[in-house]
């Protein structure tokens, strides 16, 4: 299905400031915000530290990040409620713009399915959503260390987009894992970090972030997925 990740809207309203502090807090924000959505209850719960746990998979999708915090969960049409869901999260600015989307995609993995070709399906996806996209290089890389390449088991790439008139940075991360598609898409202003005299250390801070977050984001749900499959 073609999803509306491109657009940054105007309904991400709970993303009005930075993150909680507290467990109790962040658990209280993020149960507030996945009670918002009718269908959510069926394929997520909150857990006390705050991360969202999908329910069919056993992925968690993070509490919070340091440069972007949850705004909405996703539940779209599926034979099965559950099964292609989205955890959005996002960074505003001093006047309430979006600068900053990170969602991470579970969808159920089709019989026959492969890497390949549902990597394909959503670069398509991603150039239909934006027309004038340019491929990149990924702003990162996970590597093999016994053999210095990239793993073998994830595809992703980078685009330039145009959002409101402004150049960005989109990353599209994919990969097939435990009956699973895993997809990471961020978009954000800079793939590469730019300084100068009146670059605050919270701006850095933002950039360096944006572009590692949707790794770390990833692996996260790789690794809590894994955990859920070895326990059966």
């Amino acid at each position: 299905m073609i999803r509306t990740f491109g657009a940054f809207t105007a309904l991400l309203l709970f993303t009005t400031g930075g993150s909680a502090t507290a467990d109790g807090d962040l658990s209280a924000r993020n149960r507030s915000i996945v009670a918002a959505n009718p269908q959510a209850g069926a394929a997520f719960t909150v857990e006390r530290d705050g991360s969202i746990r999908h329910l069919p998979s056993g992925a968690d999708c993070p509490a919070d990040f340091p440069n972007v915090h949850l705004a909405d969960v996703q539940v779209f049409s599926s034979a099965t409620i559950g099964t292609d869901v989205g955890c959005d999260y996002a960074r505003v600015d001093g006047q309430g713009r979006v600068v900053s989307k990170l969602t991470i995609f579970l969808v159920k993995q089709v019989a026959g399915a492969n890497l390949d070709s549902v990597f394909a399906g959503y670069e398509q996806e991603v150039r239909r959503a934006h027309p004038e996209a340019t491929e990149v290089p990924a702003a990162l890389h996970i590597t093999d260390q016994s053999t210095g390449k990239d793993n073998a088991d994830y595809r992703a790439a980078g685009y330039t987009v145009v959002q409101d008139q402004k150049m960005y940075h989109s990353e599209l991360i994919v990969s097939l894992f435990e009956g699973w598609v895993v997809e990471v898409r961020a978009t954000y202003p800079n793939a590469i970090i730019y300084v100068d005299k009146n670059t605050s250390r919270d701006e850095i801070a933002n950039q360096l972030n944006d572009i590692k977050t949707p790794y770390l984001a990833f692996m996260e749900v790789h690794d809590s997925i894994g955990e859920v499959a070895s326990s059966r």
